[in-house]
């Protein structure tokens, strides 16, 4: 059937008029053709540019946001905590300067302590056996303080007679009235004021007077 069909259309014949009109016209649907499928294809390779730009911007936005989120928070929030520590680290060492000052002048205090002990234990330790038992530590203790007093050398014709004590308020004092006549250079009174601020602890003046007259003989402040 086939090869009949063939043979049918190889014998028929056309006018040269036609025939060009039929081979224009397959020419004009070739281009026709042509001229959509490259319109499509344009169309499409720009639908496929605009898509893969848009899939790169908001994954290119996303990755800045979680940048954002995984740098900038925490560089804030550092700056932010130093900012903090600063002042405590201001204050922390501040307070260790203070501490190291109180500690060196609690040492000084300590030091200035134990060496006035230990120089007043020297001085006690010259003082006549006969005085240092009636050493104390106040001025109120009168029966110890009579004996230091009442057993005192004192210079040229002066003897003990009685004696005085000022407990109320510093300055705490210590008169001693002596009967008699002598010297009243006060360098000769100095070791007797010497030997009395040694035994008494807290004693702050000694002075010496004339129980008839009661002139000053002379007065010494520790």
């Amino acid at each position: 059937m086939k090869t009949k069909y063939q043979n049918y259309m190889d014998r028929q014949h056309v006018s040269p008029e036609l025939h060009q009109k039929l081979t224009k016209l397959k020419g004009k649907e070739q281009k026709t053709v042509i001229h959509w499928q490259k319109w499509a294809v344009l169309a499409a390779s720009l639908i496929l540019v605009i898509g893969i730009g848009l899939f790169a911007a908001r994954r290119f936005s996303g990755v800045s946001s979680n940048a954002a989120g995984a740098d900038g928070a925490p560089a804030m929030e550092f700056s932010s905590q130093a900012e903090e520590a600063a002042p405590m680290e201001a204050d922390s060492a501040a307070g260790a300067a203070s501490e190291a000052a109180v500690k060196e002048s609690g040492d000084f205090q300590a030091a200035k302590t134990e060496a006035a002990e230990e120089e007043s234990a020297e001085d006690v330790a010259a003082i006549d056996e006969t005085l240092t038992q009636y050493a104390t530590d106040f001025i109120g203790d009168a029966p110890n303080v009579v004996g230091i007093a009442s057993h005192m050398t004192y210079p040229g014709q002066w003897q003990y007679d009685h004696v005085e004590l000022h407990t109320d308020a510093p300055p705490y004092g210590l008169d001693i009235y002596l009967t008699g006549n002598g010297t009243q250079e006060e360098t000769e009174f100095q070791p007797l004021a010497d030997t009395a601020f040694a035994l008494i602890g807290n004693l702050d003046q000694v002075t010496f007077l004339s129980s008839e007259t009661g002139d000053e003989i002379a007065s010494f402040r520790r």
